[in-house]
């Protein structure tokens, strides 16, 4: 995703998540990367992700992982999206890779 960004500005950024094929329950790890140019990514604030739908939170210890059961289709992760104050503004890309961990539950 690339989004060109003001100082202090917040965007919203929704994650579709499709469990379609195969429909099993299972772990997921999502941990956005930021790059920023030829800025410094550190200046770039990803929120802790906000699932919806069927998906839920996993490890309560760490904010990047999910759940997600067997029965959804496709559930969505939100985050926010914010260049810190005195920054010079420039074009953010964000990637957010999506690990399947293992199944749980039937």
């Amino acid at each position: 995703v690339a989004l060109d960004l003001l100082p202090g500005e917040e965007q919203t950024v929704i994650l579709t998540i499709d469990n379609a094929a195969p429909a099993i329950a299972y772990g997921l790890l999502v941990d956005p990367e930021v790059a920023f140019g030829d800025g410094n990514p550190d200046d770039v604030v990803v929120s802790e992700g906000i699932p919806a739908a069927e998906i839920t939170n996993g490890d309560d210890a760490v904010d990047t992982t999910y759940n997600i059961p067997a029965a959804t289709v496709a559930g969505t992760i939100t985050y926010t999206v914010t260049l810190d104050e005195g920054i010079e503004p420039g074009e953010v890309v964000i990637s957010f890779p999506v690990i399947r961990q293992g199944t749980f539950g039937e």
